[in-house]
């Protein structure tokens, strides 16, 4: 092992554990796999189902995932902490269909295919005084069958265009061509709680930052979990100022090891293709949220996270996640990915309603100053809202939810250069786990809108679901805008319906149902007789459907 990768691997080690026995609270996770249970919760504080008295679960800001199943949380849940001792864990059964094409985000350790996949996770948790461990792995399977990717009738200068995002992500269309049967250490931890609501601990735990429902700037569980370290709030700290969470987090990213398409493409004698180094990737980053006493259901926040070759790393100070204060050899030499936000939600109880939002910057920090006033970097923003009536005699509730967001490159030199939200020139994987984007799921250069109307009845939730979301608008600006060829936005239109509901004490299901027809999809269109005239556009149908079962012991 080369002398960086032992000091490294020493330092998380250090953190991770030397802590636990310098200095001198109790929390099972509520994993972001069964995000519809982290809604009911959401759900349940907005509609003033938490009595002023239980100051700690109104206190949460929903910012930081995933949430511990401690004494405030679960009096949400209507539930019991878990106890000390060993206890099982839910049992998390998952399924995945598409028929044409892949559609849909945050399915974590579940990969793009349209043949059915399967996910099942299920575990233990142990608790010993101060000690907890959760192993909890995650399986997938699917025969993956091919689909249909970009066109290899695409005209050289079009591949040219694309190999510019190609070349600086790690993000393949589709994971070989072979059946897929994988397990992942999933949602497993070893935590050490000290100083009653703060713990330290190591983990391959999805985690999300932001106050988001579907998407979010830095982090989310579109992909796989990674192995981290990290210190954090295991609640909310009420002080006399306000309560605050935070999470520092520093781990380790690895490659999808799966190549780009038609990597022999060749224009004007060079070859498109350029080979990523096959070094795994240093993580750090942190995360905040503060409500200040004197506006209640004000959350304000930020977010930060930075990432290095591990072969790259100059010293001690790339360890921290403070750059750009903190500034290495490294950093002066360019060779980090740093991306930066700040957000806030604001609860308004007597309405049963909540606005949020976040806004960042690609490849900056989240100072106020460079957030707001250095035009030379893409800015990217989700902007939600959602309300809840009254509940009528028939314990009958109607929700109304709505989120934009916009990482669409903000100039011509940034559309140009291929700087898209998510590639990165320093460090050429991007901002990537195993393939797949960490965070929004809409990827590089996309914009979504979405609207959710829903019944909530109990812990029963069933609506539908209208959404827009434009596929990588830098790249169809880069590629065919130039050529004039103005019809060419790849367009996803969505109808989704959905449902969750508890079949029986204990037993959890979430089924969704949905059609997409994808305009232009991959920016293609069928040709028509005269090569001169733009042709139709090619707009598949697919139909897509999700079943999770949870059952909890």
């Amino acid at each position: 092992m080369h002398t960086k990768n032992k000091i490294i691997l020493s330092f998380l080690a250090c953190v991770a554990f030397c802590l636990l026995f310098l200095i001198p609270g109790n929390a099972q996770s509520l994993s972001l796999e069964k995000d519809f249970l982290t809604d009911y919760l959401r759900n349940q504080q907005l509609i003033g189902a938490v009595s002023d008295s239980n100051k700690g679960a109104n206190a949460y800001s929903f910012a930081i995932r995933p949430l511990d199943l401690n004494n405030d949380i679960a009096s949400l849940y209507k539930t019991k902490p878990y106890k000390k001792g060993v206890s099982f864990l839910p049992l998390v059964f998952n399924s995945l269909i598409n028929s044409h094409h892949p559609v849909g985000q945050n399915f974590g350790v579940m990969l793009p295919t349209v043949s059915p996949q399967l996910y099942l996770s299920a575990g233990v948790y142990f608790k010993h005084k101060r000690w907890e461990f959760q192993f909890q792995p995650e399986i997938i399977y699917s025969n993956n069958r091919p689909f249909e990717t970009f066109k290899h009738e695409n005209y050289d200068p079009i591949w040219w265009s694309y190999y510019k995002w190609l070349n600086n992500v790690d993000a393949p269309e589709q994971f070989g061509t072979k059946p897929i049967l994988k397990a992942f250490p999933g949602q497993s931890k070893i935590q050490y709680n000290f100083y009653k609501d703060i713990s330290v601990g190591i983990s391959t735990q999805n985690i999300w930052w932001g106050p988001g429902i579907k998407n979010s700037l830095l982090m989310t569980n579109n992909a796989a979990g990674f192995l981290h370290v990290a210190l954090q709030t295991n609640k909310p700290i009420i002080s006399k100022w306000g309560t605050f969470e935070a999470q520092m987090v520093f781990g380790k990213l690895d490659n999808s090891t799966i190549f780009p398409p038609d990597t022999n493409r060749v224009m004007n004698g060079v070859i498109l293709y350029n080979p990523k180094p096959n070094n795994w990737r240093y993580f750090t980053g942190y995360t905040f949220s503060f409500q200040p006493k004197w506006v209640p259901g004000l959350f304000l926040g930020a977010s930060k996270s930075t990432s290095i070759y591990n072969n790259n790393m100059s010293g001690p100070l790339d360890l921290l996640p403070f750059a750009g204060v903190l500034v290495s050899n490294a950093e002066k030499a360019n060779l980090k990915a740093t991306y930066g936000s700040v957000f806030f939600r604001y609860l308004l109880k007597e309405a049963r309603a909540e606005v949020y939002a976040e806004y960042g910057r690609n490849d900056r920090g989240a100072s106020i100053v460079n957030l707001i006033t250095d035009k030379n970097y893409n800015r990217g923003y989700v902007v939600g809202f959602r309300k809840i009536t009254n509940e009528n005699r028939h314990h009958i509730r109607f929700e109304v939810t709505t989120e934009f967001t916009n990482l669409q490159a903000t100039n011509a030199q940034e559309v140009y250069n291929a700087r898209s939200w998510y590639i990165n020139s320093n460090v050429r994987q991007g901002y990537t786990q195993l393939g797949k984007i960490m965070g929004a799921g809409i990827g590089s250069g996309g914009k979504s809108q979405s609207i959710d109307i829903s019944i909530l009845k109990r812990r029963a939730k069933m609506g539908i679901m209208l959404e827009r979301i434009v596929q990588n608008n830098d790249f169809y600006y880069n590629a065919y805008y130039p050529i004039r060829y103005w019809k060419k936005h790849w367009i996803d239109m969505s109808a989704l319906y959905h449902a969750y509901f508890e079949v029986k004490k204990h037993l959890f299901v979430k089924a969704q149902v949905g059609i997409t027809r994808s305009l232009n999809y991959n920016w293609w269109e069928i040709p028509l007789v005269d090569p001169v005239l733009p042709g139709n556009g090619y707009d598949p149908i697919n139909v897509h459907g999700n079943l999770t079962v949870v059952y909890h012991w």
